[in-house]
């Protein structure tokens, strides 16, 4: 009676090294040749494929950069790692947290993920990715799973961060830089002898960094021509238009054959920031005891632009702290 109350289950694991295909059922029957059908049996093709490899590639805030272990030696700037090597239940952050470990990346909390280079915001670490199914995120060379990271002082010092950086198949975006007082010279010009006419450069549209805005453009042509990235950088479709492209963060460049930015005949207008503007981060709060032009927390980030205004912050009218205005 015992016997027929209490059943134990029986697990049957089969692992041949010559197949990917393992398989494990509980309670299954002891007779031999139900094992040996069973383990011959191809596995049903929604199953989950441990041999299946994830491709990535691999940024930085400015640009892209040669990953440690690429996918193939035609192009550095492609890596790839076993889906099985992520540790389950294969969330986001654990994702992360196995890219950096191969790319020998100090600061995996500081990454974002993108499931793919369409993906217009980063996912959220809790996020759980199906890279074990085949077809998943990753899956394939052509849309690869794009991470951005923060490099230590020790990182920016591998020799992938060099700012003429190509793809094996660039895609260029040329650009005309200027200040707001007037043309400058780029700082990896393609025409260095034209004297008479704006300085022509060029960045791999394959290396601007997720989620490959217009904002993402600004900032990878701000790194490479050497200067801080600023909000107020602007973007033209060329020097005939009157207002820059808007909603910078949204907006995507499209280049087209023949297109502006596509040919060094038709460059965009880069124009940089007035040097004034800069970004503070406030360690004081006036948001509740000044009632000033100008609130701020503690912790807040504020851009100035140089323009000073006195503001008397006490009963009688006494000018105590000079604040500067955004």
């Amino acid at each position: 009676m015992a016997q027929r109350d209490i059943k134990k289950a029986r697990a049957i694991v089969s692992d041949d090294s010559d197949s990917s295909n393992s398989t494990v059922i509980a309670n299954a029957p002891s007779d031999p040749q139900y094992c040996k059908r069973l383990v011959s049996s191809p596995l049903p093709s929604n199953s989950h494929d441990l041999n299946h490899l994830v491709y990535y590639r691999l940024f930085t805030e400015n640009i892209g950069i040669t990953s440690k272990k690429p996918a193939f030696p035609s192009d550095p700037y492609l890596g790839r790692v076993r889906a099985d090597s992520v540790a389950p239940p294969q969330t986001v952050h654990l994702i992360k947290r196995r890219l950096c470990q191969i790319e020998n990346i100090d600061d995996y909390l500081g990454s974002i993920l993108f499931l793919s280079g369409s993906s217009l915001s980063p996912m959220n670490d809790t996020e759980r990715v199906s890279i074990l199914t085949p077809g998943g995120p990753g899956s394939t060379p052509d849309e690869p799973m794009e991470l951005v990271v923060k490099l230590s002082f020790r990182d920016r010092q591998r020799p992938s961060t060099k700012k003429q950086a190509m793809s094996p198949k660039p895609r260029y975006i040329y650009y005309s830089p200027y200040t707001e007082s007037g043309g400058i010279r780029a700082a990896y010009p393609i025409n260095p002898d034209a004297e008479d006419s704006p300085s022509i450069a060029r960045i791999d549209d394959n290396l601007v960094p997720p989620p490959h805005t217009v904002d993402s453009v600004i900032r990878c042509i701000s790194y490479v021509e050497g200067f801080p990235y600023s909000f107020w950088h602007r973007l033209f479709i060329d020097i005939t238009n009157e207002s820059p492209i808007g909603d910078t963060s949204k907006t995507r460049l499209t280049l087209t054959s023949g297109g502006p930015g596509s040919m060094p005949e038709r460059p965009l207008t880069f124009v940089q920031a007035a040097e004034l503007k800069q970004r503070k981060l406030i360690n004081y709060s006036t948001s509740r005891n000044y009632p000033g032009f100008l609130s701020v927390n503690t912790d807040d980030i504020i851009y100035i632009d140089g323009v000073v205004r006195r503001e008397p912050v006490t009963g009688d009218g006494k000018v105590v702290r000079i604040i500067r205005a955004c």
